[in-house]
């Protein structure tokens, strides 16, 4: 490839096909347009993909306003509506013990339960939550705007409370976002430090 400053030109979505017979005009090859793209899936009626996650096998979506689930050969099937926002949605699953998937988006959470198909919400109220995560049987779902982390019931993303949550205390400056690492551990992460949660395994709010 040529520097800038000789030659400004650049090439997209072509790639070279070498000449295959020494007479021919241009020993060099030709630019060829690559291969395009098969649709995969088209049956959903909204548009705009915010999240994605495969639960037991199962793969899950949330496009637009619409909570979607794909089969292998990428039929939709719109199971319900949840709130809107600028910002992605997410999807956490709590494994075979509880078996549900919730859903943040918008700022109000959701749920779905994989064995009856069932989707259900919102949940909590008024609370408004900006992520959902999941450690040790417990739904985590972070509100920004008061820097808390509700718990859910033990393997039950259909029911919260608003009197059960941890906050920061130990350094002043909020909390940002959260993320839970392999060992499950909670990453609680600051404008200028973090602080790392992990569980107890007593009381009501073990972390």
């Amino acid at each position: 490839r040529a520097a800038i400053s000789l030659d400004a030109e650049r090439t997209m979505n072509l790639y070279v096909e070498g000449a295959q017979s020494r007479g021919a005009r241009n020993p060099e090859g030709a630019l060829l347009p690559t291969p395009g793209f098969a649709a995969w899936s088209t049956g959903t009626t909204d548009v705009g993909t915010r999240a994605l996650s495969v639960a037991n096998g199962r793969l899950f979506g949330v496009i637009g306003g619409g909570f979607y689930e794909f089969s292998s050969t990428g039929v939709a099937t719109r199971h319900g509506t949840v709130a809107q926002d600028s910002n992605p949605a997410q999807l956490g699953y709590n494994g075979t013990v509880g078996g549900q998937l919730g859903i943040a988006s918008g700022g109000s959470l959701y749920s779905f339960a994989l064995a009856t198909n069932t989707f259900a919400g919102p949940h909590f109220g008024a609370v408004t939550t900006t992520m959902l995560n999941f450690a040790d049987g417990y739904g985590l779902a972070f509100a920004q705007g008061t820097g808390r982390v509700y718990l859910s019931s033990l393997n039950d993303f259909t029911t919260w409370s608003a009197g059960t949550f941890f906050q920061r205390s130990k350094f002043p400056d909020p909390w940002q976002t959260m993320f839970v690492d392999a060992n499950g551990l909670i990453w609680m992460i600051g404008t200028e430090t973090f602080e790392v949660w992990y569980n107890t395994g007593t009381g009501t709010q073990p972390w």
